[in-house]
């Protein structure tokens, strides 16, 4: 009966405890009473020197499945955070690219008949651009296989592939750097880029022609990146799915920045990010703005 009782309260279901103890008492009392001798202080310190260490098995039983639970709770939302993270840098390192071939491949269509060699260039332009797209799609390959290193990743210290391709399509870029861009995680310096990708895209999409400004500081505590076109002034930047603005925003909240994109006061577009330094990717609040 003991053993029995240990059992069913340490490992038995919900109701277990309580089927332990009426099967304990009744069998008990049943005994004690045929025997005609009804020594309960001894039953009740009988049941209690067996259930009180079953109890407490049971207890580590479940704090032990409990453990396990959230374990897979938190290895779940981790592959979820990896597939979005994913997805962003397919979405900047595609549409960017996309992008500029369009633009180039439509310049060339354009002037095909008129101008032979600016038709040449443009084409040239295209090959250029979808050969720097597929390297940065085998880069993000080589790191998702963990045969590669952060060093490999983009950079705001290398931003000339980048500039090249968006001058190609006709986008006047100017940019400024205040600060030591050598101290700036990589974790940061990576978001910083694919923000400044997909602004700049946003350039090429719906402003061709423009010239835009582009300011890089490194501060104290953040990353600040400010990028401004003098083209028309829109509402809204967006191919109708919303993509590149979220994904701006998404990469700053990530970080516990702030993110600011909308019409600038002196016509254009603007985008205004900040990034913490700290470059702890959880969730806060943020008061980004679209």
């Amino acid at each position: 009966m003991v053993v029995v009782c240990f059992a069913c309260v340490a490992v038995g279901g919900r109701h277990g405890p309580v089927i332990a103890a009426v099967s304990y008492f009744l069998a008990a009392g049943i005994e004690t009473t045929i025997a005609d001798d009804p020594d309960w202080a001894f039953i009740v310190f009988v049941a209690l020197a067996v259930m009180g260490p079953a109890y407490a098995v049971r207890m580590r039983r479940a704090e032990a499945e409990r453990l396990v639970a959230l374990a897979a709770e938190r290895e779940a939302a981790a592959r979820t955070d990896e597939r979005l993270r994913v997805a962003r840098e397919l979405h900047d390192i595609v549409s960017h690219g996309v992008a500029v071939m369009v633009l180039q491949a439509g310049a060339a269509q354009a002037v095909l008949d008129s101008d032979v060699r600016q038709a040449h260039e443009s084409l040239d332009a295209v090959q250029d651009v979808g050969r720097d797209v597929v390297t940065e799609l085998r880069r993000l390959l080589v790191v998702l296989r963990a045969e590669g290193s952060l060093e490999r990743l983009p950079s705001l210290r290398h931003l000339d592939p980048l500039l090249s391709g968006v001058r190609a399509a006709g986008v006047r870029v100017d940019v400024t750097a205040d600060g030591d861009l050598g101290r700036v995680p990589a974790a940061v310096d990576v978001s910083g880029y694919r923000v400044l990708q997909e602004a700049l895209t946003n350039v090429v999409k719906h402003a061709p022609g423009a010239a835009v400004s582009v300011a890089i500081e490194v501060g104290h505590t953040d990353l600040r990146i400010h990028v401004v076109d003098d083209g028309p002034r829109i509402v809204r930047r967006s191919d109708g799915s919303g993509l590149g603005v979220t994904g701006i925003s998404e990469r700053v909240e990530l970080f516990g920045g702030t993110a600011t994109t909308g019409p600038g006061k002196g016509g254009g577009f603007e985008v205004r990010v900040e990034l913490p330094l700290s470059g702890s990717s959880t969730p806060s609040r943020t008061g980004a703005s679209v």
